[in-house]
């Protein structure tokens, strides 16, 4: 992600469609002037005939930055063949944030035998650095030429004896003066405890690794990707973004996005945040717009047909599941006391987890006459939330959940339920 002016925008992968396989689509290209509703200003860079960025090729981790100098948006990105054996770094390059991008081509940075995850970092004084997982020794810290369009030099390698070799999805910023790289474990598409290191200047010595997140928590089921400074008139937030993938259905891999708590040459995710307010203009945190939540705590609850609530790791919100919706006995849960002051039609959001790997489905009934069937996709070992529009009455309202028949499912059940939401 990357900001010009007033406008933010997001290059990423087209995983549209994809399950388990992960061939080169397109790069798209996103903008948004408030980090909320974006609009598609379409493919940043599209496969080419034959070659590195073929359509049966691999194309991982864009990320662009600007040349002020030659006024080119430069992106980096991984590129690979299938067996991952290719493992170069790939450049292209544009006049506009979106394009299209024209190819210039790929390379092995130098002290390295391959080149897989990266990352993309600006310094204020306009020099970049490119940060190369190099498989089995560590990773590479490379200062770029001035038309960022390849390496200068080489000036860290995380790794060694002494330090973590593993270091996949790195990503650089800069706060009060300190350098971080923010990176994870070497675990495919599965979860780990994400971890920092810091350093006064990119050629170190670099402290750590600590780890970022609250120890178990799997960087709140997130690997990082990026690091969004949002500079106002008061200050600056950093933000953390972490991909949420899902190995076994790509195409409903998804993000999280968290404030760091940044002091001196520390960084932290010290807690789940369901929502938070973010002021553009001053840079500042606000306080969060704030929700209605239902769980299998609140009074209204209800448990039925063989439903049955357990302890939940990965449940951020409430730290409880409710299971065994559907099946023989047609488990169900019933969310009541949901209060509206007159009829309307708002959008409920429930948290859920599915880790099969096709889509479960749902009938959610409102007040005991109104349903609808939703899909809910797999989401691995962590949870996604699906929106469902509902009609409430004035006055008391219910909302239930359980298993819905669909032809050609593999499942009796609906996903696991953490808790049902609306903004208020």
């Amino acid at each position: 992600m990357f900001q010009v002016g007033d406008t933010y925008y997001w290059v990423g992968e087209d995983k549209t469609g994809e399950t388990t396989s992960g061939t080169f689509q397109n790069v798209k290209c996103y903008s948004s002037k408030n980090l909320q509703s974006w609009h598609f200003e379409g493919n940043a860079l599209s496969p080419q005939p034959t070659g590195d960025i073929a359509a049966s090729q691999v194309v991982e981790r864009p990320k662009v930055i600007f040349n002020d100098t030659t006024k080119q948006y430069v992106m980096y990105m991984h590129v690979d063949n299938t067996s991952y054996s290719f493992a170069k770094v790939g450049v292209a390059t544009s006049t506009t944030p979106c394009g299209p991008y024209t190819y210039q081509g790929s390379f092995m940075p130098p002290n390295s035998s391959s080149s897989r995850d990266m990352g993309l970092f600006k310094d204020d004084d306009g020099t970049a650095y490119l940060l190369s997982e190099d498989r089995g020794v560590g990773t590479h810290i490379y200062k770029l030429t001035s038309d960022y369009l390849s390496v200068d030099s080489l000036v860290y390698t995380i790794g060694g004896p002494n330090q973590w070799v593993a270091l996949e999805a790195p990503t650089m910023f800069k706060a009060n003066g300190y350098y971080f790289v923010i990176g994870s474990g070497l675990s495919g598409w599965g979860l780990n405890n994400n971890f920092y290191m810091a350093a006064s200047m990119p050629a170190g010595p670099w402290t750590g690794p600590t780890t970022l997140a609250p120890s178990g928590t799997n960087t709140f089921s997130s690997q990082s990707t990026y690091v969004l400074p949002i500079t106002g008139s008061s200050g600056t937030t950093y933000m953390y973004m972490g991909d949420r993938w899902n190995g076994n259905y790509l195409q409903n891999s998804s993000y999280v996005w968290l404030p760091l708590a940044v002091n001196g040459g520390t960084a932290r995710l010290p807690q789940w945040d369901n929502a938070f307010g973010m002021d553009l203009t001053t840079g500042l945190l606000q306080p969060a717009v704030s929700t209605l939540d239902y769980d299998v705590s609140s009074p209204g609850t209800s448990l039925s047909g063989g439903a049955s609530s357990y302890s939940c790791s990965q449940c951020f919100m409430s730290g409880s599941g409710i299971g065994y919706l559907g099946g023989p006995n047609n488990g169900t849960v019933t969310f009541g006391g949901i209060n509206a002051q007159s009829p309307v039609t708002k959008v409920a959001y429930i948290s859920y987890i599915n880790n099969d790997v096709s889509p479960r489905y749902a009938t959610v009934t409102t007040n005991g006459n109104s349903s609808v069937v939703v899909t809910f996709p797999p989401t691995g070992t962590y949870g996604g939330i699906v929106p469902v529009p509902v009609s409430l009455v004035a006055g008391a309202n219910s909302v239930a959940i359980s298993a819905a028949t669909v032809s050609g499912q593999s499942s009796s059940y609906a996903p696991d339920v953490e808790e049902l939401f609306f903004d208020n």
